[in-house]
């Protein structure tokens, strides 16, 4: 009798990788569809950036929140206004790492100049969001501007 196909096991961390990457996949997803169903603007529970709420200067990442969910009803320009690193320079980021773990799986070295230069910009980034001009620096985000229109009491 022949002996039935015997199939190699998975590796464990393989399955451990592959069990990330849905677990990733599936958050990414879920939070995709209440960034898209509840704004921003509108909702206290979204969480605050500590550093503008402590000392009223603009992070890197503050109006991504935002950004993110105008990208999601596919408003590109209102992203780019928000957050402009995020949205151009993020797509850039994710290359240079995946490009990296490429390089690193061929046994190629990396190369890690792109990296320090993303750094500097990050740093350049932060310091243009924060400098002080009559109105508000140009890369800084917008403030909020409520959805929900606001009675107005007539005068």
């Amino acid at each position: 009798m022949a002996s039935p196909i015997q199939r190699s096991p998975v590796p464990a961390d393989r399955r451990l990788r592959i069990g990330l990457a849905i677990a990733a996949v599936a958050t990414i997803a879920a939070s995709a569809v209440v960034l898209h169903r509840f704004e921003p603007n509108a909702n206290s529970w979204y969480p605050k950036c500590p550093l503008h709420e402590m000392t009223g200067l603009h992070c890197p990442g503050c109006g991504t929140t935002r950004a993110a969910r105008a990208i999601l009803h596919g408003d590109l320009a209102t992203a780019v206004q928000l957050n402009p690193l995020t949205v151009i320079g993020g797509p850039i980021f994710l290359m240079m790492l995946w490009r990296n773990r490429r390089r690193r799986q061929a046994g190629k070295p990396t190369k890690p100049l792109l990296g320090w230069a993303f750094l500097v910009l990050l740093i350049l980034y932060f310091v243009a969001r924060n400098v002080p001009s009559p109105t508000r620096s140009w890369f800084a985000p917008p403030s909020p501007q409520p959805t929900i229109a606001e009675p107005t009491t007539p005068r």
